[in-house]
């Protein structure tokens, strides 16, 4: 196999990596998307208080802290929640008023309800998939420019080559 031809199937193989990833990684943001519009459908406000943070211990990270708050529901009953983003500094400091949307029908599902909280998921693998897809065209955009190129001239030493 010729050196160009590797470097063909090369740039073709990352391509396809990269339009097909982007195309998955679309697909889990519309995923997400659909399911936190799904629970903000079913959902209602109140405010709530961060009582605390709980600790995660990550190898690429390092520690992070997830707030820990409580909230009263429509119905009076009181609630704690766990959020499931974690930063490092925290987002918020204890006693801080957040916005809380629960589940009417299911008061202890509850999300902070910043854009962060709710919405990270769906926005980091809708930058991921934009980013992918946009190498994957890059690359196909080499792909064709290599196939399309014309042939280098070779310079004729004599007329035996003829």
């Amino acid at each position: 196999m010729k050196e160009t031809d590797r470097w063909l199937t090369f740039l073709q193989m990352l391509q396809w990596i990269g339009l097909i990833l982007g195309v998955v990684f679309g697909l889990v943001s519309v995923g997400s998307l659909l399911h936190t519009s799904a629970f903000i459908a079913r959902s209602s406000t109140t405010t709530g208080t961060v009582i605390a943070f709980e600790q995660h211990q990550d190898d690429v990270s390092g520690q992070t802290f997830s707030p820990i708050f409580s909230y009263v529901a429509r119905d009076g009953s009181a609630h704690t929640g766990h959020s499931n983003s974690s930063s490092n500094p925290p987002g918020f400091e204890v006693g801080e008023k957040v916005p809380v949307r629960y589940e009417t029908r299911n008061p202890s599902n509850a999300r902070i309800a910043t854009y962060w909280q709710t919405w990270a998921l769906a926005t980091a693998f809708a930058i991921a998939s934009s980013v992918t897809w946009l190498v994957g065209l890059f690359f196909r955009w080499k792909v064709i420019k290599r196939r399309t190129r014309k042939p280098k001239l070779q310079r004729i030493q004599s007329l035996d080559q003829i």
